[in-house]
């Protein structure tokens, strides 16, 4: 199973968009507050672009993304704890060209 219904044990995620942009702006770095039922630890990051970039790592807390054009981005992250449940978030980003 994907994902796990349970509340109680689905961790807690935040999504917060700290966006740096490159001197293009197109890249920006996005960061996921999470945090797992009591005695568990987040072992797992899922990012998904909404240009159909997918991203997958156990230490993705703070990724790095580089759209091809400028625009109003959904941005989605799953995170899993160690005893195999998931929480999942959204937030959007601009890119700006310079």
């Amino acid at each position: 199973m994907w994902f796990n219904a349970d509340q109680e044990k689905t961790p807690i995620i935040a999504p917060l968009m700290s966006v740096e942009q490159s001197f293009d702006g197109r890249t920006v770095t996005m960061e996921v507050a999470a945090t797992p039922g009591p005695g568990r630890r987040i072992v797992g990051y899922i990012w998904e672009f909404v240009d159909g970039a997918i991203t997958r790592g156990s230490d993705l807390r703070t990724v790095q993304h580089t759209y091809t054009e400028p625009g109003e981005y959904l941005v989605s992250v799953a995170v899993k704890d160690d005893k195999g449940c998931w929480g999942v978030g959204h937030g959007s980003t601009t890119v700006v060209v310079e």
